[in-house]
């Protein structure tokens, strides 16, 4: 499955098969992430909202609310999706949307990643937060450090954390984030370990 400009592509028995929209007539375009969850459902973060497909076909949550762009699941099987418009979350019931009253800095959240002790990260263009399933922590971050958005995270095989920004990669150690010495400055976008626990950056 590959998340496209122009919609959700599907590679399979040597063939291509593309989806730009649903049956219902829903455009499925500008999409950012995919994500399986536990049950076998595949969902898609885009900027009309987020879609999800199973065998019972293309489904379509909080359409045209906010533009999505990330999408991870926890160990409780809890959805959470970043956006414009805050830090979204689904339980497989109910939909809870988490902003700036609730302990964010911000609610123009990006990058999201849930580390090995199932801490929850979330990237916005006020830095970075951490929830532990309690309470959000805060770590605020320059725009001369980030250039206004975090994007993505990765962990590498030493339990450190780092994050993607448009100014290049940002290290977590000692309980504070700080610029990754002699790392690529450019536009960082993306990260991945892959199964041979290699890092992976795109820019």
């Amino acid at each position: 499955w590959i998340c496209t400009q122009a919609g959700i592509s599907k590679y399979k028995d040597f063939a291509w098969e593309s989806y730009n929209q649903t049956p219902e007539g829903d455009v499925i375009e500008w999409v950012t992430c995919g994500l399986q969850d536990k049950s076998g459902n595949l969902w898609f973060t885009s900027v009309h909202g987020i879609y999800m497909y199973n065998s019972t076909g293309w489904h379509i949550y909080k359409k045209d609310e906010s533009y999505f762009f990330n999408v991870v699941q926890d160990k409780n099987g809890t959805l959470w999706f970043t956006s414009y418009s805050g830090l979204y979350k689904f339980d497989g019931k109910d939909w809870t949307t988490i902003t700036e009253a609730d302990g964010l800095p911000s609610k123009s959240t990006n990058g999201l990643f849930i580390d090995q002790h199932d801490n929850l990260w979330i990237g916005s263009n006020k830095g970075i937060s951490m929830w532990d399933g309690k309470i959000f922590t805060h770590y605020p971050l320059e725009e001369s450090i980030t250039g206004g958005m975090v994007y993505s995270f990765v962990e590498n095989n030493h339990d450190v954390l780092l994050a993607s920004s448009y100014y290049g990669l940002i290290s977590f150690e000692n309980n504070s984030w700080s610029k990754l010495q002699d790392s690529p400055t450019g536009w960082t976008f993306c990260s991945h370990q892959d199964r041979n626990k290699v890092l992976w950056f795109g820019t």
